[in-house]
């Protein structure tokens, strides 16, 4: 299996991609048996275009097809660590 991550309207950091590596690291070892080695999961992290600067303006994306299953979060936080485990728990809990 594949992972694609995509930054929009943020810089990518190390710290960013430790992140997302460390928080769906358990969805990704959870499937990855189950799925395809063509398969693409895809994470989109960023900030929200026009938004002001309070508030849920950080989010995090993620979309996977596998077979006839589909899973697709977005989730959104005032910070984007806490955007991106949400989407993590959002994947599993609707994988499971």
């Amino acid at each position: 299996m594949q992972v694609v991550v995509k930054y929009t309207r943020i810089d990518a950091t190390n710290a960013l991609d430790s992140a997302i590596g460390t928080k769906f690291e358990q969805f990704t070892k959870l499937i990855e048996n189950k799925v395809a080695p063509e398969t693409v999961l895809n994470i989109e992290v960023g900030r929200d275009a026009g938004h002001s600067k309070k508030g849920p303006v950080y989010f995090a994306e993620a979309q996977i097809v596998f077979g006839a299953k589909s899973i697709y979060t977005h989730e959104v936080d005032e910070d984007v660590y806490v955007a991106i485990d949400k989407a993590a728990t959002a994947c599993k809990r609707q994988y499971l």
